[in-house]
């Protein structure tokens, strides 16, 4: 596989954010939300004053999402698939490789099956 990322200490960060769902249901949804807030208004004022974008971005937590593409061959998808769809893989990650899935089945629509049969039967 290989991976091109978008980088934060090139470019302006955006206000978009990831909200775990256990955060939502624990009841810190709000005070998340709010923690973000103003993480982004000082890294806003720290880039508006002159610092640069690669020092200003330490002061953003990890919920902040950026782009990566991974090209992979369909072996890599399959193997891949079989590790991070499983139960025991953290939530974002099995979501991140279940949209790749069911993106690469548009152009391989044999893909789920073979998963399924390489993986035998995930848990």
């Amino acid at each position: 596989a290989s991976y091109t990322q978008e980088s934060q200490r090139y470019s302006r960060v955006g206000l978009d954010y990831v909200v775990p769902e256990s955060v939502v249901k624990s009841g810190f949804e709000v005070e998340f939300r709010n923690a973000i807030t103003r993480c982004y208004d000082l890294y806003l004022r720290m880039v508006g004053s002159g610092v640069p974008y690669e020092d200003a971005r330490y002061v953003l937590p990890q919920a902040f999402t950026t782009s990566i593409l991974m090209t992979v061959n369909l072996r890599e998808v399959v193997h891949i698939a079989c590790l991070r769809l499983s139960e025991k893989a953290q939530w974002e990650i099995r979501e991140v490789v279940r949209v790749m899935v069911e993106e690469a089945s548009r152009v391989v629509p044999e893909i789920p099956e073979l998963i399924s049969r390489m993986c035998g039967g995930l848990r």
